[in-house]
C-alpha cells in the first residue's frame, strides 16, 4: 500500500519543484525554522526575556515530539522521496526515515505553543500571533516536500502528531502541578526517562533492518539512536530539576541579560566536552547525562546562582 502511495506522490514533490528557483532560498529558511536545534535555541530567549513555565513547557513539547516522532519513524520504517525517485532533487540533508514529518509535527505543536507564550508579552495580538503560528507552520511543512525530504503523506502524519501532542500537553499542564506536590507522583516521574528508554529499544529491536535505498546517499543511517537518549535526558534534567524551586524572579533587564549570556556559555563548553565522547562504547549513556546536565545548568544553576546574587 505504502509504495503504490508514494509512486503516486513522487509527482506532488516534482510538481512543487516546479516552481521558481528564486523561492528555494525561502524554503531554507522555513525548513531551518522547524529544526529542533532552532527550537532549542529559542528555549533561553523564552526563559530569560518572556516566561520560565513556558520555556519548560516548550522544552518539554520538544522532547515528547522529538521521541514520538523517532519511535514512528522506525515503526513505519517508509523512505523519502528523494530515495526512490532520480526524478525529486535533493535539496537537502536527511539521514533517517521520512514518515512523519518531524519538521511538520513540531511546525503544529511548538508554534502554537510559541504563539500562547507570546501572548504573555502581547496581549492584544492572541489572534495576530496564533494567525502568524499557523501560517509559519504551513510553509514549514510545504518546504519539507519542496526540498524532496517528504512525501504529502508525511506531512500529514506529521500535523496529526501534533495536534494530538499539542492537545496532550495542554490537558497535562493543568495536572502537573498537582502531581509536583505529591511526593509518590513526583518520585514516579523519574521513572519515565527509563522507561521511554526501554520502549524505544524494543521498537528499534523490532523494526524491520534498513532497505538498500543507493539514492540515499552517504548520510543514510535510519535507526540511529542518537535522539532517543538525547530527549529522555532532556526529560531527566526537567524531571530532578523540578526539585529545585525556583519562583519566577523579576530579574532587571542586565540581570536577565547576564543570565541569557551564562546560560548559553554553558551549553556551548557542556556540548563540546560532551564531544570528546563520540563514538566511543559509552556514547549514548554519556548523550543521556549531558543533555540531563544542560537542562539542569539552563533551568536551575544559573537562575538559582541569579536569583542568589540579586537577593
Amino acid at each position: 500500500m505504502f509504495e503504490s502511495l508514494e509512486s503516486s506522490l513522487v509527482a506532488v514533490n516534482i510538481l512543487a519543484q516546479k516552481l521558481p528557483r528564486i523561492i528555494e532560498p525561502a524554503m531554507h529558511l522555513f525548513s531551518a525554522l522547524g529544526v529542533e536545534t532552532f527550537y532549542f535555541a529559542l528555549v533561553p530567549i523564552i526563559y530569560w526575556f518572556v516566561s520560565r513555565r513556558s520555556a519548560v513547557g516548550l522544552l518539554v513539547i520538544l522532547a515528547v515530539s522529538a521521541y514520538i516522532n523517532t519511535v514512528f519513524k522506525w515503526i513505519f520504517s517508509r523512505p523519502r522521496p528523494f530515495w526512490i525517485s532520480e526524478e525529486v532533487m535533493e535539496l537537502s540533508v536527511e539521514s533517517t526515515y521520512g514518515i512523519p514529518s518531524g519538521h511538520s509535527q513540531n511546525a503544529i505543536a511548538v508554534w502554537f505553543i510559541l504563539a500562547a507564550s507570546m501572548t504573555l508579552l502581547f496581549p492584544a495580538r492572541k489572534r495576530l500571533l496564533f494567525f502568524v503560528a499557523g501560517i509559519v507552520a504551513f510553509f514549514i511543512s510545504f518546504s519539507r516536500i519542496y526540498l524532496g525530504m517528504h512525501f504529502l503523506q508525511d506531512v500529514i502524519v506529521g500535523w496529526i502528531l501534533g495536534f494530538l501532542i499539542l492537545a496532550g500537553f495542554m490537558a497535562m499542564e493543568k495536572r502537573i502541578d498537582g502531581i509536583l506536590r505529591n511526593p509518590i507522583q513526583h518520585a514516579s516521574l523519574l521513572l519515565i526517562p527509563l522507561l521511554l528508554i526501554g520502549l524505544a529499544s524494543l521498537v528499534h529491536t523490532l523494526a524491520p533492518r534498513p532497505a538498500l535505498y543507493p539514492l540515499a546517499g552517504p548520510h543514510y543511517d535510519p535507526l540511529n539512536p542518537a535522539q532517543i537518549f538525547a530527549v529522555t535526558g532532556t526529560l531527566m534534567g526537567l524531571i530532578i530539576g523540578s526539585y529545585v524551586k525556583i519562583p519566577e524572579t523579576a530579574f532587571p533587564w542586565w540581570g536577565r541579560l547576564i543570565g541569557f549570556v551564562l546560560t548559553l556559555a554553558g551549553i556551548g563548553l557542556i556540548s563540546k566536552l560532551g564531544a570528546l565522547a563520540a563514538g566511543g562504547d559509552y556514547e549514548q549513556s554519556m548523550r543521556f547525562a549531558r543533555y540531563a546536565l544542560l537542562v539542569l545548568w539552563g533551568f536551575v544553576l544559573v537562575p538559582w546562582s541569579a536569583k542568589k546574587l540579586l537577593s
